[in-house]
């Protein structure tokens, strides 16, 4: 039987999926309603899976599907020509672009349109658009790009166009004179979008979107609804875990809970932790009343090894004293108050001023939210560190940890877990 628990890719409309139909009805809704939303949420926590049924959910209606990665370009050079290939895939017959004299490039010494035909995709037509090396006039081939790409509602009846990781717009424009002559050039075209044309812009960097959206200088001040996707919500996560378990026995049902607690529900890490104990029990032939916590822990023992190491080479150029700083927040349970006092500065033999200049760049690239607190009159206001993304918690407070102790740790905490919610239970 296959492993019904999907991570580390997208979710596919016809694969199982943890709940999330709220969202889903709600974001589908919006789009048809032609308002734009900024879908946030860290990485990994099924953005994309969700968007994805959102599309499907249009499948019955003559929609044009445009899916953009951000992530992917490394240059505007990159972006326009992708522009042009995911808008071609949406024309019934790409030969008739072609045919009609390259109408959606007004310059053909610096975009040279060609098609060509794949026997292996059974002759289907692929695109290629080359772009000169100069890209002197970019801001003329981008309107070009978004003006083709918006005409496609001559010959569909709605567009939907799905920008991901769209905080990277202010990664590839920092080459630029003005790092906002992009979304310039972006928000001059697409406010002047038609009534057919929906917008979705997801990303992972939280802070980045805020200042993309909310900063009044931003060309996109104000012009989409930001939404927040949150963790995975308990009551569905357990139904589905036991639904496809099978988990009748008492103690049994209470290994999603176990696990979802153990992550602070990062969707990732409990449906990696479910696939791991799936493959487990089968390759055992368990039974679902043999799945104990010997086995919950292995597994979450082993999620958190490969985890520890993503994020370490991931945040490999951190500096050390960077590291030092959220191993402190993370030993805080993942949120510190006052982040300049004396007892963080002795943890982390970090000066009042180190911890200042960390901060930005910490909170740029989604490692950390700063929140400003209010107490009550008459009381100086603090600041509260908290991480971003709560799988990164779990393994900053065990990175400096061997995995043997690790696996101690594990261990010792779901058995915690599972005597607490038993208690609750009895």
């Amino acid at each position: 039987m296959q492993n019904p628990f999907v991570f580390g890719r997208p979710v596919w409309p016809d694969e199982p999926f943890c709940d999330r139909e709220k969202e889903i009805k709600d974001w589908a809704a919006r789009m048809e309603n032609g308002e734009p939303v900024v879908i946030m949420s860290p990485r990994r926590y099924g953005k994309t899976s969700i968007m994805r049924r959102v599309e499907a959910s249009f499948a019955q209606k003559r929609y044009a599907h445009i899916w953009i990665d951000l992530m992917k370009c490394a240059s505007i050079k990159d972006f326009i020509r992708v522009l042009h290939l995911e808008t071609e895939k949406n024309y019934s017959l790409a030969k008739k672009f072609f045919e009609k004299g390259k109408r959606s490039v007004r310059s053909a010494n610096r975009l040279r349109p060609g098609a060509t035909f794949s026997p292996a995709d059974g002759g289907a037509m692929s695109l290629s658009l080359a772009i000169s090396d100069g890209l002197r006039d970019w801001p003329t081939l981008l309107e070009d790009a978004l003006n083709r790409l918006l005409a496609l509602d001559k010959t569909f009846d709605r567009i939907a166009v799905f920008f991901d990781e769209f905080q990277d717009v202010r990664r590839i424009s920092k080459s630029l004179d003005d790092e906002l002559a992009l979304e310039r050039v972006m928000r001059s075209v697409l406010q002047y979008r038609s009534a057919k044309v929906s917008l979705a812009f997801m990303g992972s960097m939280r802070h980045l979107l805020q200042n993309i959206f909310l900063d009044e200088a931003a060309p996109f001040y104000r012009s989409s609804s930001l939404l927040e996707l949150g963790p995975l919500p308990l009551e569905p996560y357990e139904e589905f875990i036991n639904g496809h378990f099978g988990f009748k026995d008492a103690e049994d049902r209470l290994i999603p809970w176990v696990i979802w607690k153990f992550f602070d529900a990062h969707p990732h890490a409990v449906i990696k932790t479910a696939s791991f104990l799936w493959s487990r029990a089968h390759r055992k032939h368990f039974k679902s009343n043999e799945v104990r916590i010997d086995a919950v822990a292995d597994c979450i023992a082993d999620v958190l090894t490969g985890e520890i190491e993503f994020y370490l080479e991931r945040n490999r150029r951190l500096s050390p004293q960077a590291i030092l700083f959220l191993r402190e927040v993370a030993h805080h349970h993942g949120s510190l108050v006052s982040p300049y006092g004396k007892e963080v500065q002795k943890a982390t033999g970090l000066s009042v001023k180190e911890i200042q200049n960390l901060l930005p760049g910490l909170q740029e690239n989604g490692h950390i939210r700063v929140r400003q607190i209010f107490p009550q009159e008459g009381k100086a206001s603090r600041l509260e560190i908290a991480f971003g993304d709560p799988l990164e918690k779990v393994v900053y407070a065990l990175s400096y940890r061997t995995e043997p102790e690790v696996q101690v740790i594990v261990r010792q905490t779901v058995e915690h877990l599972w005597r607490e919610k038993k208690e609750d239970h009895g």
